[in-house]
């Protein structure tokens, strides 16, 4: 048996952000991360159950509440 490595065909360049451009990029992936968090958090909410609701102290009306919201809305 054979084994093939596919390569780049275009060479590795590298580069650098400026630090302006940077920053945003941190930005941007920062809150990335709470939308995605955000959507976990909300989807992980809407499949608890009545019990478990219950012990957290939130009530159901208020987890479909919460879980219908978009990622992006805080």
């Amino acid at each position: 048996m054979t084994t093939t490595i596919f390569r780049d065909r275009l060479p590795h360049r590298h580069f650098s952000l400026s630090s302006a451009a940077a920053s945003s990029m941190r930005a941007a992936m920062a809150t990335m991360a709470l939308w995605r968090e955000r959507a976990r958090q909300r989807r992980h909410l809407a499949e608890m159950s009545a019990h478990m609701l219950a012990d957290i102290g939130v009530s159901a009306s208020a987890a479909r509440a919460e879980a219908s919201r978009p990622f992006w809305s805080g």
